[in-house]
């Protein structure tokens, strides 16, 4: 074999020995590996019993798998797939009130008729809220963004108020009430108890 084949055969070795390396077996799902590639980053936000998980678009991607655990190194289960690489948000729906949940993130592409994964996203956490702990959120703020937030309270009820020319609310939800000031048309959240 003359010196430049040699050398040539040498370097695909390499090559190969450096890709098989660079691949990984995911024995939970029979798939062979992982693409090179940098981890998405994830953003969570709490809503009333629910948690929405964005993430950034990964190069390369076909779709993402989102994974949620109930303590940071606990035993994280596969909530969902998307299979469109546009998609870079999820909402997790029915969770409980005031827990706490924690989620991480991996980009996949499919290989020689085989998927492939990114590495997992750092893990983020996020508590699931309460309707009166997002009712909170909105005080200072208009009762019309509340209601469109948490729903239409079961009743109400109106007085003039002590402190101006309006009027104070009652908002009466069930475990809570939201207390409003109402002036010219325009009716603001002022407490939550």
């Amino acid at each position: 074999m003359k010196k430049g084949a040699k050398l040539l055969s040498l370097l695909m070795a390499a090559v190969m020995m450096l890709s098989a390396a660079a691949f990984t077996t995911d024995s939970a799902y029979g798939a062979s590996g992982s693409f090179k590639t940098k981890k998405t980053k994830v953003t969570l936000t709490a809503g009333e019993r629910q948690i929405t998980v964005k993430w950034k678009k990964v190069k390369g991607a076909k779709g993402y798998q989102i994974y949620r655990a109930s303590s940071k190194k606990g035993k994280y289960k596969r909530i969902k797939t998307i299979k469109k690489s546009s998609t870079v948000k999820y909402v997790n729906k029915k969770l409980k009130a005031d827990k706490t949940y924690y989620y991480k993130v991996r980009a996949y592409k499919t290989s020689k008729g085989k998927k492939v994964y990114s590495k997992y996203s750092a893990v983020k956490s996020k508590k699931a809220l309460s309707k009166k702990a997002v009712a909170k959120k909105y005080i200072g703020k208009s009762v019309d963004k509340l209601i469109a937030a948490i729903g239409k309270p079961k009743s109400t009820d109106y007085a003039q108020s002590c402190f101006g020319p309006g009027e104070d609310g009652e908002l009466r939800y069930s475990g809570f009430k939201v207390y409003t000031y109402r002036e010219d048309g325009k009716e603001t959240v002022m407490s939550v108890e």
